[in-house]
């Protein structure tokens, strides 16, 4: 795992696992996270999975936004180029209250013919940028309401 803070919004990220055995796993990614102001960032990566037959490169784009105070969008798109299609893609609107996050979502993945909706209440525990939520980044560099 590697992460480089290029500056005080940008980051370059990568990480690799690899079996050296026969027919073992070789995984790496690499990608950009930007958080050009306080409501909203954007990530950017690649990631290339081989494993047995599976032999992929993904590319992955996702961005999260504050919308108001109370409102957080997020949306996600994911494209196989080893396999020539589409991985899906996914959305999140948050409703941030004063002591839990309500997230509403869909997701589609035309490769498997698959479409789903998400419902969730999240309890906030704490403004910590390394909450394990996607959201903690954003949320910890919210003020105080």
């Amino acid at each position: 795992r590697f992460s480089w803070n290029v500056g005080d919004r940008t980051t370059l990220l990568a990480s690799s696992t690899h079996d050296f055995f026969t027919q073992g796993q070789q995984l790496w990614s690499v990608g950009v996270l930007s958080q050009r102001s306080h409501r909203g960032s954007l990530y950017l990566g690649v990631m290339q999975v081989k494993a047995g037959p599976l032999d992929s490169q993904i590319a992955t784009a996702t961005y999260s936004y504050v919308m108001s105070p109370k409102w957080i969008s997020s949306a996600t798109t994911s494209y196989d180029f080893g396999q020539h299609r589409s991985l899906g893609q996914a959305f999140t609107i948050t409703r941030v209250g004063e002591w839990l996050l309500f997230h509403l979502g869909g997701n589609i993945d035309v490769s498997k013919n698959n479409v789903g909706l998400q419902i969730a209440v999240e309890p906030k525990l704490g403004r910590s940028p390394y909450s394990q939520t996607r959201l903690g980044s954003l949320l910890g560099t919210m003020q105080s309401r």
